[in-house]
């Protein structure tokens, strides 16, 4: 599946989920939720996968809510 604002990748055991939004520091959005819930069903219906990493592109993790997100709920 591809997303607009997160990348997933998988490897052995290990799920990685980036949030890639480095230009505006990964700053959280109503479709990062969206693409978030859908890759962690993803990982969480795949029984070989064991671990979930998440992490930040860029030099910020994530920089919270953008002030248009109606729902900022993770």
């Amino acid at each position: 599946m591809s997303y607009e604002t997160i990348l997933y990748e998988t490897k052995e055991r290990i799920a990685h989920i980036t949030l890639n939004r480095p230009r505006v520091l990964n700053a959280y959005n109503d479709t990062m939720g969206d693409e978030l819930l859908q890759a962690h069903r993803a990982f969480d219906q795949d029984d070989d996968l064991h671990v979930l990493i998440i992490s930040g592109a860029g030099r910020a993790f994530c920089s919270g809510p953008t002030s248009d997100s109606v729902s900022c709920a993770l």
